[in-house]
């Protein structure tokens, strides 16, 4: 059986990393299948479609994880089915498990719900064997024009059982060009005890806090070393949960020199003894996600964010004093968000940061504001996300003014622009520089679709 996993177009994002859980299937797969990996997010959409309906596939899967990827995953199976009927498709990720009629309506054949590395493997040998798929657990499809979903598959509870992924194993030249460095993603945990309103990760890995073992995490350390990597990203939502098991990454990490320079993202509470962040900074520790979200009480709980901002203002100087770079992020536009609540929320992203960047609230698949969005289900719409284009209050034209009022303060910052150029070593230059691009993809996007909406359809229109 002949598979191909796609990681698709992507118009506006941080990294051109592929997904995680999308290398691991890879991974898994070719042990017993003829199976090929395909990053198109550096690609442009044409060029991509071509070299994807170059050769016929038993099976082709599509990440199908962020909300405005979606357009493009759709326009991909509609003209992969157009050439190749027999050709079974399945998507996987956040956006097709949060609302998997939107790729069941539109030529996809299955939906691998939630974690896939147990439940992939599952549908591939059933697919090659020919046999019924619908007892499956964890996947979805289109039966009689309603959405079955089967029976949840239990969570992964021994993180260490997941595939290595060697940096070898994938073909990153282009990315490395893009950015200057050699980076690499990797996870060391599953899952978030919290409960964001504006957040999906909960309910797509879970509230159970999963992780793999320090030792587990040495040996990714120490092959990225051993390929030169400059910086490794993890991709976790909060690394810090388990404090004694961060504090035992880091030791190992210090004790076997297997110190590569990294960041994450932690909550601000998580850490509780101050001698945790000096380690984190002696094992090669450079940068920390913190999160603050809003600079206001009461929309912190509106949020339902298990922090104040006092621990906030805490953790950030703490970061300070170990000389890690704090990145924060911002979220306006919550109905009923006073002008004075938004202005305080920019005030204390630049008191309390070093690198900051702020979103509009958006309605995401799942998360407490997806019903009550217009838009949902609206395949055009979804061109909209990551590019700061959907409000759900009613003062729209205020939070597209002050969002690219603060943009262009922040960006037209002389200081931040030397670092973004030629601040050394490169694997911070490159944290300044990451968010520059980010902002001309963002740009660029809009521009498109304006062009698009105005002068001809959108190309996922076409197929």
């Amino acid at each position: 059986m002949k598979i191909l996993l796609i990681q698709p177009n992507i118009d506006t994002c941080y990294e051109y990393a592929s997904s995680l859980g999308l290398r691991n299937l890879f991974l898994l797969a070719r042990e017993n299948y003829d199976a090929e990996y395909y990053d198109a997010s550096t690609e442009p959409y044409e060029y991509s479609l071509k070299k994807i309906l170059k050769n016929r596939y038993d099976v082709i899967g599509i990440s199908c994880q962020f909300t405005n990827a979606i357009p493009y995953c759709i326009s991909y199976a509609k003209a992969i089915k157009k050439h190749y009927p027999s050709t079974i498709l399945i998507g996987g990720g956040n956006h097709a498990t949060m609302a998997p009629e939107d790729l069941l309506d539109n030529q996809f054949d299955y939906i691998v719900l939630g974690e896939g590395e147990i439940t992939f493997p599952h549908l591939l040998r059933c697919l090659d064997t020919k046999k019924d798929c619908r007892q499956i657990k964890g996947i979805a499809f289109s039966q009689n024009g309603e959405v079955v979903k089967t029976a949840p598959r239990e969570l992964i509870q021994d993180m260490d059982t997941l595939p290595v992924i060697c940096p070898d194993s994938f073909d990153d030249k282009r990315i490395y060009t893009f950015s200057g460095i050699k980076y690499l993603n990797i996870e060391t945990s599953r899952g978030c005890p919290h409960n964001c309103s504006f957040c999906t990760t909960s309910i797509m890995w879970g509230h159970q806090y999963r992780y793999k073992s320090p030792e587990r995490v040495l040996l990714e350390f120490k092959l990225a070393q051993q390929h030169h990597i400059n910086f490794i990203w993890m991709v976790d939502d909060d690394t810090a949960i388990n404090e004694d098991r961060l504090r035992d990454i880091c030791s190992l990490l210090i004790k076997h020199d297997a110190r590569v320079p990294w960041a994450t993202t932690i909550n601000c509470m998580s850490i509780k003894r101050p001698s945790t962040y000096r380690l984190m900074r002696e094992s090669g520790c450079i940068k920390i996600n913190i999160c603050l979200e809003s600079g206001n009480e009461r929309i912190l709980r509106a949020y339902r964010k298990p922090f104040r901002l006092s621990d906030a203002v805490n953790a950030y100087r703490q970061l300070k004093k170990n000389d890690i770079l704090v990145h924060n992020h911002g979220i306006i536009g919550l109905p009923g968000e006073t002008c004075l609540e938004t202005l305080r929320t920019y005030y204390y992203l630049m008191r309390n940061s070093d690198m900051w960047h702020v979103t509009i609230l958006e309605p995401r698949p799942g998360n407490a504001f997806w019903e009550q969005w217009e838009g949902k289900h609206n395949i055009l719409e979804y061109m909209k996300f990551g590019k700061a284009n959907i409000t759900l209050d009613y003062r729209k034209f205020f939070y597209y003014f002050i969002y690219r009022f603060f943009c262009a303060i922040y960006f037209l910052n002389p200081f931040r622009i030397y670092k973004a150029l030629f601040l050394k070593p490169d694997t911070l230059r490159y944290n300044y520089w990451i968010q520059y691009f980010v902002a001309y993809r963002i740009l660029r996007g809009n521009f498109l679709r304006v062009m698009k909406t105005r002068f001809g359809k959108f190309f996922s229109a076409k197929t």
